[in-house]
């Protein structure tokens, strides 16, 4: 399967609306998306960072943040990178607001958790 297959299928098979099926699909192709180049590509570059904000954000939901923050930091980093990008207040686009507030939200949850269960 190649990546736009791959696309075309999550975002059109409605079994993977639920972040549990989401989070299993995208984790069994991990290696396709993150082996990609996406170089100068703009097109691939929106698919990929769809990708990995739904991906974080699905983690969010399920309260898995340890696995969470990296994966947002991630699109963090593609959202700085997006040729679209430059020059942007980037917290008034709506899908890095939701990125920073999923942040928020795993940092804090993974600070509780330190301090209370002690990892």
């Amino acid at each position: 399967m190649n990546i736009e297959q791959f696309y075309e299928k999550i975002y059109t098979d409605e079994s993977y609306r639920k972040a549990d099926n989401f989070i299993e699909f995208i984790e069994s192709n991990i290696d396709l998306i993150n082996n990609i180049e996406i170089g100068e590509d703009k097109e691939l570059h929106d698919k990929i960072l769809r990708l990995i904000i739904d991906y974080a954000h699905s983690l969010t939901l399920c309260e898995s943040f340890r696995k969470a923050l990296p994966q947002i930091n991630k699109a963090i980093d593609l959202f700085e990178s997006h040729p679209d990008h430059k020059n942007t207040d980037l917290i008034r686009l709506p899908n890095y607001e939701y990125l920073i507030f999923d942040s928020a939200e795993a940092n804090i949850f993974r600070q509780i958790n330190y301090f209370t269960l002690g990892y």
